[in-house]
């Protein structure tokens, strides 16, 4: 489980860092305090084997869709646009009885434009790749100051630098094996390689994804956990089934009437929340991200679908960082876990933006009682 997160110089945090985090993280602050970003580095610490295609997959869940050949794509992950100051994300980790620092720096990869110019300035130079270098360190985790490397207790990875864009580009196009490019990026390498489900706000998740992860789960013989999870919400659902159509497959729900009804025109809650129960139960020893954790869904169902979360969480070893502005949706979760008395595996944590700073404020379940009951704005 992740206990600590530290971020400097990625998008607009320009340093952060949250501690004591729990199994269940509530994210709150205003519009561009930062709450996405959190998850985002969360993320990139915890890859796919592909961290290239990671990066792309963070812009255009933001609808920054643009291609890897523009200086601007990999500009803009560095805070303020400047990319002279690297990135740099660490974790700290406990893994059963193994304690380590996990940590990822990403430095700007530039070239000169004119070539009759000797120098590269502000002017004639521009971004054409970034150099991951990911380093794993053992050691003792109540200082922050990293413990002393060795060739047995550190492994480091670094990029092959790729000199021009279009190599971007056509490695995308490929769709390559990213060993040509920049190494191997593997569980025997970094020996943190956890299920990793980002739900961003913005990103709608296509029938043939959710049927996908269903199946996945369905020949596992995980039927009934599905089922059971969404019955919660649902309680007239009797079963769930997936279907082939000419565009893909799709899962139908029975809800007692004469035709099976598509999950995605059952409303965008129900969808909302079935996207929910696959990432959890397909994340099994992982991280669960839930960005606007109250969108799409009704009052009425927060308390019962946070009993489902934390419960299936607590069961599976999941961590949930979730990001949410409602009032109503931070009550049901205390209101749930208190119910359950998982009050130790609830944190919350506010971000303040003051000027460049970012003020991190950080809750218990037993804070946000009192807060409740103050009538205190903690969102």
């Amino acid at each position: 489980m992740i206990k600590s997160l530290k971020i400097e110089h990625f998008r607009n945090l320009k340093q952060v860092e949250i501690n004591d985090l729990g199994r269940i993280n509530i994210l709150l602050g205003k519009n561009n305090s930062g709450k996405t970003v959190i998850q985002e580095a969360l993320f990139l610490l915890a890859p796919p084997t592909d961290p290239l295609a990671a990066l792309r997959i963070l812009n255009s869940q933001r609808g920054y869709d643009i291609d890897a050949d523009s200086p601007d794509f990999w500009d803009s992950f560095f805070y303020n646009w400047n990319n002279t100051r690297n990135i740099v994300l660490r974790i700290k980790v406990a893994e059963g009885a193994i304690l380590f620092t996990k940590e990822l720096k990403i430095k700007a990869i530039q070239q000169q434009t004119d070539l009759e110019i000797g120098e590269i300035s502000e002017l004639n130079r521009q971004t054409v790749g970034v150099l991951l270098t990911f380093t794993r360190y053992e050691g003792d985790m109540s200082s922050d100051k990293l413990p002393r490397r060795s060739s047995e207790q550190s492994k480091t990875f670094n990029s092959k630098r790729l000199d021009v864009a279009e190599e971007f580009k056509n490695s995308y196009q490929s769709n390559p094996q990213y060993e040509d490019h920049c190494g191997k990026w593997s569980a025997d390498l970094l020996n943190y390689n956890v299920p990793v489900a980002f739900l961003a706000a913005k990103v709608i998740t296509t029938t043939s994804q959710e049927a996908q992860r269903f199946s996945r789960l369905d020949i596992g013989g995980r039927y009934d956990e599905i089922l059971t999870a969404m019955q919660i919400i649902e309680p007239r659902l009797k079963r769930l089934t997936v279907a082939a159509t000419q565009r893909g497959s799709v899962i139908y729900g029975d809800l007692g009437t004469d035709h099976l009804i598509p999950i995605s025109l059952m409303g965008e809650g129900t969808t909302r929340i079935l996207s929910i129960v696959l990432a959890i139960l397909n994340s099994k020893g992982g991280i669960v991200m839930i960005d606007e954790a109250e969108s799409g869904l009704h009052y009425s169902v927060l308390v019962a679908l946070w009993k489902m979360i934390a419960e299936t969480a607590r069961r599976l070893d999941v961590q949930i960082f979730a990001a949410t502005h409602s009032y109503e949706c931070i009550q049901a979760i205390h209101e749930a876990i208190e119910a359950l008395g998982y009050t130790d595996d609830l944190k919350a944590y506010r971000f303040d933006r003051i000027g460049e700073t970012t003020r991190v404020v950080d809750y218990t379940a037993e804070m946000l009682a009192t807060g409740f009951e103050m009538g205190l704005e903690m969102r």
